[in-house]
């Protein structure tokens, strides 16, 4: 692989994270907007704007995943530890975190798809109730489930985006000096956003998590500029 080729697959790593983040900015939107339809006592809408609601997600999976395929292609020439770190760690942060939580929320929609039928015709019986109360206690479990879940994906893509930083910071030479402040800081908001998503129970840490993520991808997207630039001092650590 020549040193363009090495080139442009760093520019479509850039331009792919840049797509993660718009992603991650209107992804909440729809779900806003979408959660008002759970509302409506219907089964099936209820049902739809889940599936709807799931989409961002699939997307981000997608995007995340064909980014790491560049990074993957980067380094059959380089052969450097911290991208390949970066790359084993931050895939299997998503695909532990994705599966796992696709399971368990296929099993939640479940529950409050059966939570919400035994609502109507409303008020509920007495042993409706009861039946309520029992279902939503399985689901608040199921939900500590996905926080630990979280909680362990998060850590992981912690230390990915450390190799990242580690990558961009011994290697500074290889990319125009504007490009490499922005990849350096991009990959530590990263870092630092998922080291805030430790703590996702907590409502601030999840604010300041989103904040350093959105801003750490836009950052880390100047690589997408690298299509008009060629590198020089080549030197791999």
């Amino acid at each position: 692989m020549t040193d363009v080729n090495v080139n442009y697959e760093f520019s479509e790593f850039g331009r792919k994270i840049k797509i993660v983040a718009i992603i991650v900015i209107i992804g909440p939107i729809i779900s806003i907007q979408l959660s008002f339809f759970s509302l409506i006592p219907s089964t099936t809408l209820f049902i739809v704007s889940i599936l709807i609601s799931i989409i961002p997600s699939i997307l981000l999976i997608i995007f995340n995943i064909s980014a790491l395929v560049n990074v993957k292609r980067i380094n059959l020439q380089l052969n450097n530890h911290n991208l390949a770190k970066f790359h084993s760690l931050l895939l299997g942060a998503i695909i532990f975190t994705n599966v796992l939580s696709a399971i368990l929320l296929g099993v939640m929609s479940f529950f409050l798809v059966d939570i919400m039928s035994r609502l109507y015709p409303y008020p509920p019986s007495t042993l409706e109730i009861s039946s309520i109360l029992e279902m939503l206690m399985i689901f608040l479990i199921f939900l500590g489930i996905m926080f630990v879940i979280i909680i362990i994906a998060s850590i992981i893509e912690m230390k990915a985006w450390e190799n990242l930083n580690n990558f961009f910071i011994e290697n500074a030479s290889m990319f125009p000096p504007n490009i490499s402040e922005a990849a350096i800081d991009g990959s530590k908001n990263l870092k630092t956003a998922a080291l805030c998503a430790v703590f996702i129970f907590l409502i601030i840490p999840s604010i300041i998590s989103i904040i350093f993520k959105l801003i750490g991808y836009f950052s880390l997207a100047k690589l997408k500029d690298l299509t008009s630039y060629t590198y020089q001092n080549l030197q791999i650590n």
